[in-house]
């Protein structure tokens, strides 16, 4: 790799340009994160079982087959950012702890969790989609304290909002543009364009590390199937979704020892006449972008996707 010619790279739909420092000569090693202390359960964690009764009133709840304790649960977000209450941030702003186990990241989560949080996102989607006021409702995480964590036990946030969001509406215009050009329909395109750096696919979903990643180890997981969101995937896909997901993060802490990531689901706005491509995005924090990232908007990124997703591959 030392001798590999950089490459300025534009993205195969957006108006978002990356450099490919191939030159650098980083190794995933490289990259690998100091070992963490684990976190011990605490009785002041708002987030552990027995202490429900901290966080606000619960909206819902997932229990594994045969228990009556909770697997997965949702309620209001105690420091809210958008709310009913709020006339210039119109929304909800919601928590869903995906584990009981404090000392437990997802990729460590057995299959039958990771399908009962997934579930629960469903379940809140649908809920709020009733809202007429609502356009679009963010689904994210943020993992470590890099990726802007602000307590450890692993949850994820909702956040409504009465707009769709510029990043959205970025992806539905040049999906759009794609389509009056080719015919067909971007995203759905880049099974075939992302090829050579898919390292993971079931029958629903393929992983691959995109051509222009802005992120080292950047991974998007797109459906196979030509779904607009969540809400449209069946049992069969949802399990799909599920492994995709914990086989992503799992390779990920594997190879690099537990980083710092967000992920977001990005699902079609709530309008029958806009069309989309479910898909997720999974960004590591490994990075911190400097004067020529801030000053052009071109990110430099020293791992190929190429090599990103050769070493993810290997990962069994």
């Amino acid at each position: 790799m030392g001798n590999a010619e950089n490459e300025l790279r534009k993205d195969f739909l957006l108006d978002k340009w990356v450099l490919v420092a191939a030159n650098r000569g980083k190794r995933p090693n490289d990259f690998k994160c100091a070992p963490c202390e684990p976190q011990q359960h605490s009785s002041n964690c708002f987030f552990c079982p027995g202490n429900e009764h901290l966080t606000p009133p619960e909206i819902s709840r997932v229990c594994d087959v045969n228990s009556v304790h909770w697997s997965a649960r949702c309620f209001p977000n105690k420091f809210t950012a958008t709310s009913p209450g709020f006339s210039r941030a119109y929304g909800k702003h919601e928590v869903i702890v995906e584990t009981p186990d404090h000392n437990k990241r997802l990729s460590q989560l057995p299959l039958g969790q990771v399908k009962n949080f997934i579930q629960l996102y469903c379940e809140r989607l649908s809920a709020l989609k009733k809202n007429k006021r609502i356009k679009y409702v963010s689904i994210f995480k943020n993992e470590g304290e890099a990726a802007g964590a602000s307590i450890a036990h692993t949850h994820t946030q909702l956040i409504a909002v009465d707009k769709i969001p510029p990043v959205i509406r970025e992806e539905i215009g040049a999906c759009k543009e794609f389509k009056r050009k080719k015919k067909k329909c971007g995203f759905c395109a880049l099974k075939k364009l992302e090829r050579e750096r898919i390292f993971f696919e079931n029958a629903s979903f393929i992983c691959f590390c995109p051509f222009a990643s802005t992120f080292y180890f950047e991974c998007t997981i797109l459906s196979k199937r030509h779904a607009k969101s969540l809400l449209d995937f069946n049992e069969a896909e949802l399990r799909d979704l599920a492994i995709a997901l914990r086989a992503v993060l799992q390779k990920l802490d594997c190879l690099l020892g537990n980083p710092p990531f967000n992920y977001y689901f990005h699902t079609a706005p709530f309008s029958s006449k806009i069309d989309f491509h479910f898909h997720v995005h999974v960004c590591l924090q490994l990075a911190k972008w400097a004067g020529f990232e801030h000053s052009t908007g071109i990110i430099i990124n020293q791992v190929p996707p190429e090599q990103a997703a050769k070493a993810l591959k290997e990962i069994k």
